[in-house]
């Protein structure tokens, strides 16, 4: 398992690997926490077989780099 982490004032993104030797598969979940105007948190997740993110890593990037909440 890997892990990294981005923070700012007020938002927080990881981006975990995951290696599952039962299924011999490699998942990529990213997770972007982000503290509202109002002070409530917005949750965004997405995960994704790391195979099909390599082949379209810019697609994917633009995805979890463009979330945002008010």
């Amino acid at each position: 398992q890997y892990q990294s982490e981005k923070s700012s004032a007020n938002k927080t993104a990881l981006q975990t690997v995951y290696y599952r030797p039962s299924e011999n598969s490699v998942t990529r979940s990213f997770k972007t926490l982000i503290l509202r105007k109002d002070g409530t948190y917005a949750c965004f997740t997405l995960t994704v077989f790391d195979g099909v993110y390599q082949k379209n890593k810019a697609y994917f990037d633009k995805i979890t780099s463009s979330f945002s909440a008010e």
